[in-house]
């Protein structure tokens, strides 16, 4: 077995799946070398020795290995070549002439893929400012707003989900009259614990943006409205076990459930998460072998992505699944897996599901 390349950890880790594995051939892993150094340790030697049991760990600079396969594969030598072009005078060439407000949005994508929000507010404020027409206004607004609403400033998110709305109405744009009433809905069921006036809200605005998605929108903006609207009614089930919820909740989910049959293009994490959270309201409506089959698929998709706390979450309800049967043997072997995959978590996720644990 031969692993080379990136690793793809940002959207799949390869290190949960191998734990779960039992390999036995030898495996031969080739990490890129900054330098021109070669070097060779045995697989026990590395991090990767509490995976394999037998195999060798390759750092070699990524050129000189494809020299090397290259000359194996057709004994003739690669030739290097290598750019003479400063690369800080290409990227900066590359905005020659591009409007301030597209300069500010490179930026701004820049500071929020480094997680540093409050440069990324206020250069999102400047690009509001500085906007000359209805698209940039409402492109800047809706950040502005997603951005207050991360932190927690509900009122600041709120007046530019407005603005955002506003400008969207005006350039009749259904993806983003559709996006800035998801905004607004989002916003209202955060608050849902101050005052129950605010699950009318939610749902109003996620009803209005849904219309626009069904007629003219994103197909991910429709999931993903149809999705929160069984997430907002699970939740006031859960707050106040009124079965109308729990009924509303999965009609959404079961719409949302056809709706991603018919449309396969969406990615894993929002499959495993949908099917996940369908499980769960069929499991409290007592629909046991649904409840089980869905937390199954969903299981199996967290599995496939390498994500340990959706796993998890749906490892909960096939033990509540099992233990409504009295099935306490399929139970406890649920049970063991819970606790074996917590255990390799860390910092608050373990914390937190140590505790959900304990509860089982």
């Amino acid at each position: 077995i031969v692993f080379i390349g990136y690793s793809f950890s940002d959207k799949f880790d390869i290190l949960p799946q191998l734990e779960r594995i039992e390999v036995k051939s030898p495996v031969l892993i080739i990490d890129h070398a900054s330098s021109s150094a070669f070097l060779e340790k045995r697989i026990g030697d590395t991090l990767f020795g509490k995976y394999f049991v037998d195999g060798v760990h390759l750092e070699i600079e990524t050129f000189r290995f494809l020299k090397e396969v290259y000359f194996e594969m057709f004994r003739k030598e690669l030739i290097e070549t290598r750019h003479t072009t400063n690369w800080k005078n290409y990227l900066f060439s590359l905005f020659t002439g591009v409007s301030e407000f597209l300069l500010l949005t490179a930026q701004f994508q820049l500071l929020q893929s480094a997680a540093l929000f409050q440069q990324s507010l206020e250069v999102a404020h400047k690009m509001y400012d500085i906007a000359s027409n209805h698209t940039e206004k409402g492109m800047s607004a809706n950040r502005l707003s997603n951005i207050y609403r991360n932190e927690f400033r509900f009122s600041e998110s709120k007046k530019y989900a407005g603005l955002s709305l506003k400008y969207a109405l005006l350039l009749k744009s259904a993806d983003g009259i559709a996006s800035s009433f998801f905004s607004l809905g989002f916003l209202h069921s955060r608050l849902i614990l101050n005052n129950m006036m605010h699950y009318d809200k939610a749902s109003y605005y996620y009803l209005r943006g849904l219309d626009y998605a069904e007629n003219e929108g994103e197909i991910d903006d429709k999931f993903t409205l149809l999705g929160n609207l069984g997430g907002l009614n699970n939740y006031m089930y859960e707050q106040f076990k009124d079965k109308i919820y729990l009924k509303k909740a999965i009609g959404f989910y079961t719409r949302a459930i056809i709706f991603e049959k018919r449309n396969p293009v969406l990615e894993f994490s929002s499959r495993a998460a949908l099917y996940g959270n369908y499980g769960r309201v069929l499991l409290a409506d007592g629909n046991l072998p649904d409840a089980e089959k869905y937390a199954i698929v969903s299981r199996d998709l967290y599995l496939s992505l390498g994500q340990r706390p959706g796993f998890l979450n749906a490892i909960k309800t096939l033990i509540r699944v099992e233990g409504k049967r009295f099935n306490y043997e399929k139970e406890y072997q649920y049970k063991k897996v819970f606790l074996l995959e917590t255990q390799k978590l860390h910092g608050s996720t373990k914390a937190y599901f140590m505790e959900v644990y304990k509860r089982l």
